[in-house]
């Protein structure tokens, strides 16, 4: 999938937020600034697995960058920080990390510092996308799956026979092979192997991946 990498800078300081823009045109990154925490809440759009990342000022005038990254951890809008500040205290900077963020710079930083912050955040939300598509992916398949089928499936992973699951569902066996064969179609697997595989990858995403704007809407 092609993928559309943008960099959002939210500074309220002009000379800043353009200082950091030129550094990401002059690198090629796609990049969309913002003078506030407000302005930026209110344009964003997040679009499924589209790797992203926040360059955020702390002390701005209304919303904080603090603020500003719990808000969007509210909405359930994951998107990797990288917080900027002239007077970063180690008490914000805990917060900071604590909550997610990637990394604080302390004014004045130097440039390659901001872009390996920026480089580390990108890879982890790169991640995340990944995740995020592949879990949709997977459950896009399993929703195909009848209650009949998913029943099949259960004891299909309980080491129950084809002869031990129809005296179980009252059906006849070739029912079962029957909805065996669905099921192994539907969600791309060949044997009992690969779709215990298919559901532990299933389970592993859902506990790692943050849930997608699909599930959110």
């Amino acid at each position: 999938m092609d993928r559309k990498t943008t960099v959002f800078v939210v500074d309220d300081d002009p000379s800043a937020m353009e200082s950091v823009v030129a550094v990401l045109d002059a690198h090629g990154y796609v990049c969309r600034a913002y003078r506030s925490a407000e302005s930026f809440l209110a344009k964003y759009d997040p679009a499924p697995y589209q790797p992203r990342c926040l360059v955020t000022d702390l002390a701005m005038p209304g919303m904080s960058g603090l603020e500003l990254h719990r808000e969007l951890g509210q909405r359930g809008w994951s998107i990797p920080t990288v917080v900027v500040s002239g007077y970063a205290d180690v008490r914000s900077t805990v917060q900071f990390m604590q909550e997610g963020a990637v990394t604080v710079l302390e004014k004045p930083y130097m440039t390659d510092e901001l872009l390996n912050a920026i480089r580390a955040a990108l890879a982890d939300a790169s991640r995340s996308a990944n995740r995020a598509e592949s879990l949709d992916r997977l459950n896009e398949e399993f929703a195909m799956l009848t209650d009949a089928e998913c029943a099949v499936v259960d004891r299909l992973l309980s080491g129950q026979t084809n002869k031990a699951m129809a005296i179980d569902l009252g059906v006849a066996v070739r029912t079962i092979e029957h909805r065996r064969q669905r099921v192994y179609a539907k969600l791309g697997v060949d044997n009992v192997a690969q779709l215990a595989m298919k559901i532990a990858e299933r389970d592993y995403l859902q506990n790692t991946t943050m849930p997608s704007v699909r599930d959110r809407a």
